[in-house]
Order: structure tokens, then C-alpha cells, then sequence
């Protein structure tokens, strides 16, 4: 099902976004909306506010980070410079050592096995915080590889050194004859 522009029904995110925060921008097409409709799913009796324990877990998150995200790395990004791989690295390392580095991750892999909402509050705080992203090659994309295809061998060997940082993974891309 393809969403064009006129398609969409709401959106938010556009004054997070200019004040340079990394948030996530939701968009609910309507062609989906009526969708989800005919098969008993209705959006609009949807409700979407946190729980007690959402709120409990957003403020260990919001506690976390302003105790652990160093200053240079927040005014880094709050001021849109540069980030070098160290800083990557030790912010990769520092989410490692409390657990969250792969909030997407089961526990039997070494994630903190949360539940979509505590992902996104995750996301949020860190977005209002200005921490730098995890890059995305060893924990969104090589993981999940390995975590659904690897040998046991493979997964023993890769995953914990994913979290650990110990390996610096990349994606590259080429075009036939180039």
C-alpha cells in the first residue's frame, strides 16, 4: 500500500525537528487507517497516553541520561557539530554498560528486551537529551542477521562484541558494472 502526501492524516515532530532533536515523525495515511477499520482496528478510540509504569520507566530514563551523557557529547549535539567515532564509540560503550545499547534486542541476546513503548520513550528521551545515534550497522543490521541465521558459534562469537563496540561494522553498496 503506497501513502502519497495528500494521503496523510496527521503528523507531529516539525518543532522537535527544528529544534534539532532526533525524534520520530508519525504518519498515519488514511487508505491505512480505513484499512485497519474494516478489520476491527479502530484508530480513533486508540488511547495513547503512558501508563504509570511508562512514565516510571521514562523518568529512570531521563535520570540516566543526565547523569551519564557527557556534556561535550549533549553540546556536540545540540550544536549540530561534528562527531568523530570516538564519540560514537564511548556513547555506544556507555549505553553498553547499562544495557540499552540494542534496545531492539531480546533479552537472550543481550538487549534489555523492552516493549515498543519503552523503545520509543527510549528513543524520545535520548532525542531531548541530544545524545549521539547509535550507528545502526552492527546493532540494526548485522545483529538481526545473525541473531535469525547465524550458528550458535557465530552468535557466541559476534553478538557480544556488537554490544561491546569491539567491532567496527559497515554497509557498502555497489551498482552492477560500476
Amino acid at each position: 500500500m503506497r501513502c502519497g502526501s495528500a494521503d496523510f492524516i496527521g503528523a507531529s515532530g516539525t518543532a522537535a525537528h527544528k529544534a534539532g532533536y532526533r525524534t520520530a515523525t508519525f504518519l498515519v495515511c488514511t487508505k491505512l487507517k480505513n484499512t485497519l477499520q474494516k478489520g476491527g482496528v479502530h484508530i480513533d478510540n486508540m488511547d495513547l497516553t503512558y501508563t504509570g509504569d511508562d512514565l516510571a520507566f521514562r523518568d529512570q530514563v531521563r535520570a540516566f541520561l543526565e547523569a551519564e551523557l557527557p556534556a561535550d557529547l549533549r553540546h556536540k549535539v545540540h550544536h549540530h557539530l561534528r562527531l568523530h567515532k570516538d564519540d560514537y564509540v564511548r556513547w555506544h560503550r556507555i549505553l553498553a554498560r547499562q544495557g540499552w545499547v540494542a534496545p531492539g534486542w531480546p533479552r537472550e541476546y543481550g538487549g534489555p528486551g523492552w516493549t515498543p513503548v519503552q523503545r520509543h520513550i527510549f528513543e524520545e528521551e535520548c532525542a531531548r537529551a541530544g545524545t549521539p545515534p547509535v550507528l545502526p550497522f552492527g546493532v540494526n543490521m548485522v545483529a538481526p542477521v545473525i541473531m535469525a541465521f547465524g550458528s550458535e558459534e557465530q552468535k557466541a562469537y559476534y553478538l557480544p562484541r556488537i554490544l561491546a563496540c569491539e567491532d567496527w561494522w559497515c554497509q557498502g553498496y555497489s551498482e552492477p558494472g560500476a
